[in-house]
């Protein structure tokens, strides 16, 4: 019945010239931990030769200073993103030394949180809070955690795509319902995202430091043999807390209020880590269930664009969504860039059928049952007799998947594709990423193997030439930026935080 629905809205939006004006905006960003060739994660600075991480918008940091964010600018062909993200990742590589850009989602060893320095972003208030909040991120969750890599792959169509799907399918009443569809959708199907994108099987067993686990020991690691993410797992980059949201995506003000709760909700395990430390100075944002917007840690988030101080939410509240940020994908270690063009053109599909396919609105049950999923999937995926729960049915995960490679084909004919086509014959039929990762330690430790396969990466772009001119350009400019940032404000740090949150409270 599912199928027979998804071809009568293929059939009315191929009437409409959809396919014929199809035009997707895709971005990426790529997260990895600088590390040094003694196996150990960087205590450098950022280098310099990449620009100021405050106010590139291609080569920034994440929650530490060695924890690098590589982000493209959009593009409408699946060839140019990929080349781009290429060209970045060989300009990054011939910028750091003797250092190694870590190619696996799961880090490198630690021997204990305190070795983790956090991301810095000068003096200006608007790098300050940037601090701030990762300090925050480590007083709630440890800095091991926050380690954890990924890519962020950023999904749009064009206007005039938009109009042509929403003339042709009236159930969509706007892009805002269009996206939040497609997301309840992402959410239904997130076991495809979780095998065939997970690469995190297996982990050092320094990542855990004494927390509870289901894990299996091999060595110094710790692994599950048909486990295909542990990124998105209870002990990845999650958080228990954020559960008590209960957040849903049928509509965009339950959303955003749902995310203003989370906010200004003072939570006591975040409360009693206390706003100041001993010198007066702010450890955290708040103390709300979330700091900000983006500790809401899900597999999916609808985004809008906009000026850095700009409250993502304010930005979705007044302007709508602008696109989706998928983030359940993990590193995948056997491409120099960590995503494989093929993977790009089976999100392209994947997100389509997402689209167009018919999306109810979502309960609690269902919520509770795609958490459930969930949870089965990133420990127990490759297992051909696992089981989920579909609309309170159990169901072979296999038969889920065999349905799911249909519409993903049928998806691909309409818009007479031979590289979605290709994308999904070649994921469908290969050996599962988390599989391989498996076989690659199967007589070694995670780590070594890790490094030695990361610098093989890094020593396959020495022998290359690629015009860096544009990305020099770029990092000069965000450092003469960066230069000229205020690092007097008038406004003291405590005070700007206020006002920053005040921005929420008067919503």
């Amino acid at each position: 019945m599912a199928t027979s629905h998804l071809k009568e809205n293929l059939d009315r939006i191929k009437s409409e010239g959809f396919f014929e004006h199809l035009e997707i905006i895709r971005g990426i960003e790529r997260e990895s931990l600088r590390v040094t060739k003694n196996n150990k994660i960087s205590n450098l600075d950022h280098p310099t030769a990449l620009g100021a991480a405050l106010c590139s918008d291609e080569i920034t940091t994440d929650f530490a200073e060695a924890l690098m964010e590589l982000v493209t600018p959009t593009f409408d062909s699946r060839k140019g993103l990929y080349n781009y993200l290429y060209a970045l990742h060989h300009f990054v590589n011939t910028k750091i030394g003797d250092e190694v850009l870590w190619n696996f989602s799961m880090p490198c060893a630690f021997e204990s949180n305190a070795e983790i320095r956090l991301a810095e972003y000068g003096k200006s208030n608007q790098g300050r809070i940037k601090n701030i909040y990762r300090r925050g991120l480590k007083e709630r969750y440890g800095s091991i955690m926050q380690c954890v890599s990924g890519i962020h792959y950023n999904f749009s169509l064009s206007e005039t795509s938009i109009e042509k799907l929403l003339f042709a399918l009236p159930s969509k009443k706007d892009p805002n319902e269009m996206y939040l569809g497609a997301i309840r959708n992402i959410k239904r199907m997130a076991p495809f995202l979780l095998l065939y994108f997970g690469a995190s099987p297996i982990c050092h067993n320094s990542y855990l430091l004494g927390r509870s686990h289901n894990l299996m020991p091999k060595g110094n690691d710790l692994y599950l043999p048909k486990a295909t993410t542990l990124r998105m797992s209870k002990i990845g980059y999650q958080s228990p807390v954020q559960e008590e949201l209960n957040i849903s995506y049928n509509d965009l003000e339950s959303f955003i209020n749902a995310l203003i709760y989370g906010i200004t909700t003072p939570h006591p395990l975040f409360t009693k880590i206390g706003m100041l430390d001993k010198h007066g100075y702010p450890i955290q944002i708040s103390d709300g269930i979330l700091q900000i917007e983006n500790e809401l840690y899900d597999i999916v988030r609808p985004k809008r664009k906009g000026n850095k101080l700009d409250r993502p939410v304010e930005l979705l509240k007044n302007q709508g969504i602008g696109y989706l940020e998928i983030r359940g994908i993990d590193i995948n270690p056997f491409d120099p860039v960590g995503i494989a063009e093929s993977q790009i053109a089976l999100l392209d599909a994947f997100l389509l059928l997402c689209l167009i396919k018919n999306s109810d609105k979502s309960n609690q049950k269902e919520l509770h049952e795609n958490i459930h999923n969930q949870e089965l999937v990133v420990g127990f995926g490759r297992d051909p007799k696992l089981k989920i729960s579909v609309s309170g049915k159990e169901a072979l995960l296999t038969d889920q998947l065999a349905a799911l490679k249909d519409e993903l084909l049928m998806i691909a004919d309409y818009v007479n594709d031979d590289g979605l086509k290709n994308a999904v014959q070649v994921h469908f039929e290969n050996q599962f990423f988390s599989e391989r990762v498996l076989d690659m330690v199967s007589k070694d430790n995670f780590v070594d193997v890790a490094f030695e396969h990361s610098n093989a990466i890094k020593n396959s772009f020495q022998g290359e030439y690629i015009d860096q001119n544009n990305f020099e350009k770029n990092a000069l400019n965000s450092l003469n930026i960066f230069r000229g940032l205020d690092e007097n404000d008038e406004t003291d740090i405590q005070e700007f935080v206020k006002l920053y949150n005040d921005k929420i409270k008067e919503m």
